[in-house]
């Protein structure tokens, strides 16, 4: 499945505010890492107007360019690609009508924020302590003595 973001839709949400900066340049920045190295979604993120973004996150964003708005080119991306596989994100009720009128599916900015923080933590499992500097004999020594103070053995 692959997310299309609604760039400034999502970036302006409270849950995602921190990585808007001063540029587009710089927000692209910000939140491309997040998005590949903590959320490890498929996505690409549609920012209205048209900026360069750095050579290296050229594949995660897209410009509406100045003819349109990237509400529009989101759509049009969807009737040109396809809807399959895609889902899009906004908290724009237009937009959400919008993909939803030609087979799409959209969802909220929060929706999003809850679906990456259950894939990580199915991927990081219910602790996210580090283990990598105890040795395995003491990692069951204390997996044994929790198990026995909580009564699972």
């Amino acid at each position: 499945m692959k997310y299309i973001i609604d760039g400034y839709n999502m970036l302006n949400n409270p849950l995602f505010r921190k990585y808007l900066m001063d540029s587009p340049e710089e927000t692209a920045k910000s939140i491309v890492p997040f998005l590949i190295e903590e959320a490890r979604v498929n996505f690409e993120i549609v920012f209205d107007g048209k900026f360069e973004p750095p050579p290296d996150l050229l594949k995660y964003i897209r410009m509406s360019g100045k003819t349109q708005d990237a509400d529009s080119y989101i759509v049009n991306m969807l009737l040109r690609e396809g809807v399959e596989n895609k889902v899009v994100v906004t908290n724009d009720i237009h937009l959400q009508m919008r993909v939803r009128n030609i087979g799409g599916k959209a969802i909220s900015v929060e929706e999003f924020y809850s679906r990456i923080n259950r894939a990580r933590k199915r991927r990081l499992g219910h602790s996210s302590i580090d283990t990598k500097g105890i040795d395995k004999k003491t990692q069951e020594e204390i997996t044994r003595l929790l198990k026995k103070e909580f009564g699972v053995e």
